[in-house]
C-alpha cells in the first residue's frame, strides 16, 4: 500500500493522517510513504508515522519512505527517527512506478 503525503505538512492534518494510518495498520502488506513533494512534516505526523511503523514491526510488516528530499532527510536524522522511519534508496522508485 502507498500513502502519498503532499499535503500532510498542513497545521490541522494530523486527524486525517492518524485515521489512514489506522486503516493501513488494518490492512494487509507493508507499506511506502511516498514524501515526494513534502519538504517537511510537522511534529503530530512525524508521531503518527514512527507509532505506524512501530505497530507494523511487531506483526512482521514494514513502512518505508520514497521520495525523501535532503531537508525532510535531514530533519529525520536530526530528530532521531531515522532509524525507525528508513528510506528506500531511490533505485527502486522506479518499480512502483
Amino acid at each position: 500500500m502507498v500513502l502519498r503525503l503532499e499535503e500532510a505538512e498542513e497545521p490541522g492534518r494530523a486527524d486525517e493522517l492518524h485515521a489512514l494510518a489506522t486503516k493501513l495498520l488494518d490492512a494487509p502488506g507493508d507499506v511506502t510513504v511516498d514524501c515526494t513533494g513534502t519538504p517537511h512534516l510537522d511534529t503530530a505526523a512525524l508521531q503518527i508515522l514512527a507509532a505506524l511503523a512501530l505497530d507494523l514491526g511487531r506483526r512482521g510488516r514494514s513502512l518505508e519512505l520514497i521520495g525523501v528530499g535532503e531537508p525532510l532527510a535531514r530533519y529525520l536524522a536530526l530528530a532521531g527517527l531515522d532509524a525507525v522511519l528508513r528510506e528506500r534508496p531511490t533505485a527502486t522508485l522506479e518499480a512502483l512506478a
